[in-house]
């Protein structure tokens, strides 16, 4: 008598070469999806920069910048740009600027710099790790005195959960704009 795994081996040989070949499309292979390789997530909180769809979960909607695959973003770039406008450079080193709405700090420490009024619908935002602050602790004192200023925040721009986004590790990639 033959044991269910000899019995469906075929089945679970193909099942695992599916998953492979997704899990293969999904984080960047070759057969362009637009996912960008270097963002680390899952293929459901991915931004899909050819077609310029955001998913999260189950829902998706539509983003404003689209970039075609033949102009997929590249690391070595070094725009400038708005806040409105990082979402369409995901993946590129670039200089971002706006004006800061609001600073938040989470329970674990990480400062948010929030560039709108809704965090949850702004298309960009800039953090600062707790470690990062206990690094630099006298760079980083008066965050709060941030509010309300135009600023240029350095960096790669990475997506998460369909929103662009910049990790501030050094006190050199955030300038308050004169």
């Amino acid at each position: 008598m033959k044991t269910t795994f000899e019995k469906y081996k075929y089945v679970w040989i193909a099942a695992v070469v599916v998953v492979m070949i997704v899990g293969y499309y999904a984080f960047g292979g070759s057969g362009d999806t637009g996912a960008d390789p270097s963002v680390a997530g899952s293929a459901l909180n991915s931004t899909n920069i050819a077609g310029g769809v955001a998913a999260t979960g189950n829902a998706a909607k539509s983003t404003e910048g689209k970039n075609s695959a033949s102009q997929a973003p590249s690391q070595n770039n070094s725009g400038k740009y708005e806040y409105t406008e990082a979402a369409r450079h995901v993946g590129e080193r670039a200089a971002v600027s706006g004006t800061v709405v609001d600073t938040y700090t989470s329970q674990k420490g990480t400062v948010f710099f929030d560039f709108c009024q809704s965090y949850k619908t702004c298309p960009f935002a800039a953090m600062i790790s707790a470690s990062t602050l206990a690094k630099y602790p006298s760079q980083f004192s008066n965050l709060d005195d941030y509010d309300g200023k135009r600023v240029t925040v350095t960096g790669i721009i990475k997506s998460y959960q369909g929103q662009a986004e910049i990790f501030i590790d050094d006190p050199s990639q955030l300038v308050v704009d004169r």
